[in-house]
């Protein structure tokens, strides 16, 4: 049912790199410590990503307050 341990790092490096780019970028602009931007930024497009597997395989915790 659930992918095999290889695609999911797969997924998290896909997910990390762009963010962690965009970040030192904005962290440089808003003159904060881009190694704190990168792992905050990473840490919040990580767990939204997430969720659309979430979505995908455990539907019944999204319509758990609706039905």
């Amino acid at each position: 049912m659930f992918p095999n341990l290889p695609s999911i790092f797969l997924v998290v490096i896909l997910i990390i790199s762009p963010v962690a780019l965009a970040s030192y970028t904005v962290a440089g602009i808003a003159e904060s410590d881009p190694l704190e931007t990168g792992f905050t930024s990473s840490k919040i497009g990580l767990v939204a990503f997430l969720n659309l597997y979430m979505l995908i395989y455990a539907l019944q915790l999204f319509v758990q307050g609706i039905l």
